[in-house]
């Protein structure tokens, strides 16, 4: 029996028809898509779509049907192919059927009329011929089987505007023309256009024929660009995707892959290892271990990413492994134990997530790595050679190793074991902790509770908090406030760091995008520089009260802006020490008098401030409260008690509100009486403790807002030290040359008693050297000077009579 052959077709079961229209890609922007491209293919050169809820049509001025033969050639059947040529966007004449899924659809082309129902009727059409109505090209029109939602209805307008971006022909959607034909190109060919970094962050997004085909993510080739294909590329029956094979497509690839080492040559040269995007990071790293670029092109990229997240480049890690640091990786995100190794340089430490970037199990495959990298290159060198012999002797211990040479304990400090200085700056942080408590709520909308400062020890962390209750800081940190203002910044700093965490930092130090966040918009504000200030200041009153020396750098930095002055009293009656210093002790800590001679005495500021912050009501009964009961007593003042009864009510009560306005009765009344109210006391009060009760006032002490020394204080102190008729000022000082002049001939010249005349000529006169004679004689001409109160006379008398190098001095 012999053998026959016969060839045979393929049959297509009617299913596959089902496919092709509920499968192909399912969604209505996908049909009205393939209805587009099919216009596009049938040479119009305008399409007109109307999206609604409900219907929708697209109109084009093609070809169309021109007659039923070709209705059944390419409409009824589908998957015949394009002729070449005769179409650039299909191949298998399909899309049309991805439509028919959403509605009642109908083709009106010529005097042709093609409607579908596929619920209704099935996978079949009617066809309609010799219709009165005439359409030159072809509409598509269709009522949806549902309304479509708004969500999707955008979604749809937007994806057909981004598919048809670049295409010649005039696309309008709703009336709106969506194309961009004739678009600025950064660079172009004779097979494609380019435009770099178009900004909509998609990455890079390729156009066949300026029709949207797909998108390279940024992370495959890190770069962001528009592609236009000047000729069509090889796609799937999706439309959505690109054949490897295609050389066209090949060739965009090149030419991303170039563009993206050139971006990050550029990128690492303008801002360091800071400047290379992570996407093109990584993109570079996949390049580079698939064999797409060599290593000699990216040897001095920052391509590898630190605990810290800094990238560094390779060849400047294998110098420090050639300098023999070690090499780890991090365990995981927060490990303090890494970030002390980071922050000393005793090991290089690597992000946790490093070896699955570089595709590699552990340190010792990734250095295999690198040197079969470094390997590969052609044109191998001694320097090659060199690099793979420092890999090759990289010191790779384990984290465990690493950690056992580190104390992770934290450590809570003791006041008893901390040193004055150190418990004045934790009694100055505590105190600026309660502000920032209250300026971060402010800041945040929300309430934050003030954390208490605790000082610490730990070999990992320069600070820590629970989140909650408070912060501990390293006990090393506490001398930065020697520093002066930078210091005091680096401890709000770190107070800040602490409040943004909401959670226990001991023995983890992790960061979200939350917290640098939170950071950012904290110390973006005032808080910083206000904290510092207060902390500063805090910090050298708590020196001055327990009289220790305040650090040069914090004298130099801080001096609030108020002026160092002096007053040189005479007195007729010789006073204890103890009466002038003591009474300066208890009331103003950061005050000093000193006795000169048993008829002189120099009162004058503490070496830092001119005077304390202004304090708060509760130190201000402390400190003062009863020497002025005591006092006002003696001089007779009649609401004595009633201060003293509502005082004690406000003790026992805390009613610290009836107290304050008590307070600033009392002291509304001693600004109103001024010097009368001096004189009326009959000197029952000696000048020093008028002194220091007016002073007392005109700094503002319990009154919130006054801290500033100004003139008018100057003038009530020096008023009430004059008309005591047992006291002379004899001379006035001050930092500032025109308050000095101002104030000395205010008060020195006119109301000195004459027979404590400041000039002193007898001095002049007993001078024995000539240098001697002529600085007295100076000082007599300065006074003299200072004794013109008007300023336009003063610098008239100047420039006549006084030559250059004087008349600077009392300028």
């Amino acid at each position: 029996m012999s053998e026959k052959s016969e060839f045979l077709d393929f049959d297509v079961d009617k299913s596959i028809l089902s496919d092709l229209v509920f499968s192909q890609n399912g969604t209505i922007e996908s049909g009205v898509r393939e209805l587009v491209m099919n216009a596009f293919d049938a040479n119009s050169f305008r399409c007109e779509i109307t999206l609604g809820k409900n219907r929708f049509e697209v109109l084009d001025q093609g070809d169309g049907f021109e007659d039923e033969d070709s209705i059944h050639k390419f409409f009824k059947t589908f998957g015949t192919p394009h002729q070449e040529g005769d179409a650039l966007y299909g191949r298998f004449r399909i899309g049309r059927g991805q439509i028919m899924a959403f509605g009642r659809i109908t083709w009106h082309s010529k005097q042709f009329m093609m409607s579908t129902d596929i619920k209704a009727k099935g996978m079949g059409f009617d066809l309609t011929t010799d219709m009165d109505s005439y359409i030159e090209g072809c509409k598509v029109s269709g009522e949806f089987y549902e309304p479509v939602p708004n969500d999707v209805l955008n979604f749809t307008k937007d994806s057909i505007a981004r598919l048809v971006k670049y295409t010649q022909q005039d696309v309008f959607i709703n009336g709106l023309k969506v194309n961009e034909p004739d678009a600025d190109w950064d660079y172009e060919d004779e097979e494609l256009k380019i435009k770099w970094n178009p900004n909509d962050g998609f990455g890079t997004s390729i156009y066949s024929l300026g029709v949207f085909v797909r998108t390279l993510s940024s992370y495959e080739y890190g770069v962001d660009a528009h592609i236009v294909t000047k000729k069509a590329l090889n796609l799937n029956m999706a439309r959505n995707d690109i054949s490897d094979s295609d050389p066209l497509y090949r060739k965009i690839k090149d030419i991303l892959r170039e563009r993206m080492i050139e971006e990050g040559v550029g990128l690492s040269h303008i801002s360091g290892e800071t400047g290379l995007p992570e996407a093109t990071r990584l993109s570079l790293i996949k390049q580079l271990i698939n064999g797409s670029i060599g290593i000699c092109r990216v040897l001095n990229l920052p391509l590898i990413r630190d605990y810290r997240g800094h990238k560094i480049k390779l060849s400047g890690l294998i110098n420090d492994i050639g300098r023999g640091m070690p090499l780890i990786v991090a365990p995981e995100a927060g490990n303090r134990v890494c970030d002390r190794l980071a922050t000393t340089k005793e090991a290089r430490v690597l992000h946790q997530d490093e070896l699955r970037v570089w595709q590699q199990p552990s340190m010792d495959g990734l250095i295999n790595l690198w040197c079969e990298l470094i390997n590969q290159i052609n044109e191998f060198t001694d320097y090659n050679r060199e690099q793979i012999f420092k890999l090759r002797s990289a010191k790779l211990p384990s984290y465990e190793q690493m950690s056992e040479t580190i104390d992770d304990k934290y450590i809570k400090v003791k006041q008893t074991d901390l040193s004055k200085q150190e418990r004045a700056a934790k009694s100055a942080l505590n105190y600026v902790s309660k502000i920032m408590a209250s300026r971060i709520s402010k800041q945040l909308n929300t309430a934050v509770s003030k954390r208490t400062i605790k000082v610490g020890k730990s070999e990992v962390a320069d600070g820590w908090t629970d989140g909650a209750t408070y912060i501990c800081v390293g006990q090393h940190l506490l001398s930065k406030l020697e520093h002066g203002f930078s210091g005091a910044t680096e401890l709000i700093l770190l107070l800040l760091h602490e409040y943004c965490h909401d959670a226990n930092t001991a023995g983890s130090h992790e960061h979200g995008f939350e917290f640098y966040e939170k950071y950012h918009d904290l110390s973006s504000s005032d808080i910083v520089g206000y904290s510092a200030r207060v902390l500063l200041d805090r910090f050298s009153i708590g020196l001055c009260k327990t009289g220790q020396t305040v650090p040069q750098k914090v004298k130099e930095q801080y001096n609030r802006s108020l002026d160092r002055f002096e007053f040189d009293i005479y007195a007729n009656q010789k006073r204890s020490k103890l009466e002038w210093s003591g009474l300066a002790k208890v009331i103003f800590s950061g005050f000093k008098a000193n006795v000169e001679t048993s008829k002189g005495y120099t009162i004058h500021e503490c070496p830092v401030l001119t005077f304390p912050k202004p304090l708060s009501l509760c130190d201000c009964i402390q400190r003062s409260v009863n020497i002025l009961l005591e006092e006002f007593a003696e001089a007779g003042i009649e609401w004595d008690k009633e201060l003293k009864k509502r005082i004690s009510s406000a003790e026992r009560n805390y009613e610290f509100k009836n107290l304050r306005q008590m307070w600033d009765e009392f002291l509304d009344k001693l600004a109103s009486s001024g010097a009368q109210w001096v004189q009326e006391s009959n000197n029952d009060l000696n000048a020093f403790q008028k002194f220091i009760l007016l002073a007392k006032f005109e700094l503002g002490l319990g009154r919130k807002g006054k801290s500033r020394f100004e003139d008018r204080h100057l003038r009530s102190i020096l008023h009430i030290l004059c008309v005591d008729d047992r006291n002379s000022v004899t001379s006035f000082s001050t930092s500032d040359a025109r308050k000095s002049r101002r104030l000395s001939s205010e008060f020195v010249s006119k109301q000195v008693d004459l027979k404590h005349d400041p000039i002193k000529y007898e001095s002049l006169a007993g001078a024995n050297q000539k240098s001697e004679r002529f600085s007295e004689a100076t000082s007599i001409l300065k006074d003299l000077v200072n004794s013109l109160n008007d300023d336009g006379e003063r610098e008239e008398f100047i420039s006549l009579y006084i030559n250059d190098n004087l008349a600077v001095e009392l300028a």
